[in-house]
């Protein structure tokens, strides 16, 4: 195994450890559920501690399972990402980190999605 192979292993391990099943829309098409890491920046919490408050979060998908339009695409602004769980549902946007979404490990295996949490009235 190389040490490229060893790397994306290690993003489906995070993802299958600690991952959230979630779907990806985009214009009305919703993909099928698929499993994501959200990374939430707990603002204001104390060092171990979780906080469900935070309103931006960063989102860690397989490239081959962003899908929001039946094929795999690049995250666009305005897609929504909802978790199964919760109900929550995120929208792509920039964010003051800037780009919308970035590379996540070092051979464009996943995308670190940036989004912004949806107030419960404008769903």
């Amino acid at each position: 195994m190389s040490f490229g192979d060893e790397l994306d292993q290690g993003v489906d391990d995070q993802i299958s450890e600690a991952g959230e099943t979630l779907s990806v829309s985009r214009q009305g098409y919703r993909s099928p559920e698929v499993r994501g890491l959200v990374l939430q920046p707990g603002l204001g919490a104390k060092p171990g501690e979780v906080t469900t408050s935070a309103t931006e979060a960063e989102i860690v998908i397989l490239r081959e399972d962003y899908s929001p339009t039946g094929s795999p695409s690049e995250p666009k602004i305005g897609d929504r990402i909802t978790l199964a769980e919760s109900g929550e549902i995120w929208e792509v946007s920039r964010t003051d980190a800037g780009s919308h979404w970035t590379w996540y490990g070092s051979r464009r295996y996943a995308y670190l999605v940036r989004v912004n949490k949806l107030p419960e009235g404008s769903r």
